[in-house]
């Protein structure tokens, strides 16, 4: 082995280790001090735009259905007809909306209590909310909203809870949305954050410094570690509770 290469080996082995002391004493954690701020609790839940006004037409006797006057998806105006059976009976539309869905053809017999065809107002419309039970007693009327569909993420849409209510076993919300633009479509689903409570003045610390309950600070120099109470998060901060932290405190934190 020629001396060249064995300065070569040395040179490579000293580079070696000291790329493996870098990593071994890089610093691991950084220290910072909590943060005064405005924290939101929000229960989430899933929400279908729903119309205002449906109306299922739905005939009392067995007829045979002879004509329908429009076809889904076409509007109508209040007074139109919808649908003329075999005993002469006309049925007119008793708001201004669209035919979103017809069941039977024309030449079918209908069955008394089984919808023929369903309008809907398209215009007038709320986003519909099924809450569990630990969620709906939180809710209340006129908290906000915040509302976001799969295609449009970049965009927010805000609205208001109008009123909960019990339906058969389950809970649901009304929420009243003012911006929805016209591609929102009646039955599309949207992500909902509806805020039940917020504080301004939190006390917040960075959420990865907390390992199970657990904070450690340094205080005056010394190091140490104590339980904390956390509540609501926002982004990558969390929310102290108790008092056990102050402002002058130093917040270990892993570094990312």
């Amino acid at each position: 082995m020629t001396k060249i290469k064995k300065i070569g080996i040395i040179a490579g082995a000293l580079i070696t280790l000291i790329i493996i002391l870098v990593i071994v004493l890089k610093p691991r954690t950084i220290t910072v001090k909590p943060k005064i701020g405005p924290v939101v609790e929000a229960v989430y839940a899933i929400g279908i735009v729903t119309s205002d006004y449906n109306y299922n037409l739905k005939p009392s006797v067995n007829s045979v259905i002879e004509k329908f006057y429009f076809l889904e998806g076409q509007k109508v105006k209040k007074g139109d007809p919808l649908m003329r059976t075999d005993t002469g009976i006309v049925f007119y539309a008793p708001f201004k909306g669209v035919i979103s869905k017809r069941y039977n053809e024309e030449g079918e017999i209908t069955v008394p209590g089984q919808p023929v065809l369903t309008i809907v107002d398209p215009v007038k419309t709320h986003v519909s909310v099924t809450l569990d039970q630990q969620s709906a007693v939180r809710v209340r009327a006129k908290q906000k909203c915040e509302l976001s569909f799969e295609n449009w993420r970049q965009k927010k849409f805000h609205g208001v809870i109008d009123r909960i209510y019990p339906s058969n076993t389950q809970f649901l919300a009304w929420i009243l949305v003012s911006d929805l633009t016209p591609e929102v479509l009646i039955g599309m689903s949207a992500d909902v954050a509806i805020e039940v409570a917020r504080r301004d003045n939190a006390i917040l610390i960075p959420y990865a410094a907390v390992d199970k309950g657990m904070v450690t600070i340094i205080r005056k120099g010394k190091k140490m570690k104590i339980k904390v109470k956390t509540g609501a998060t926002s982004k990558d901060l969390i929310e102290v509770l108790d008092d056990l932290i102050t402002l002058n405190d130093e917040i270990v934190t892993p570094k990312l």
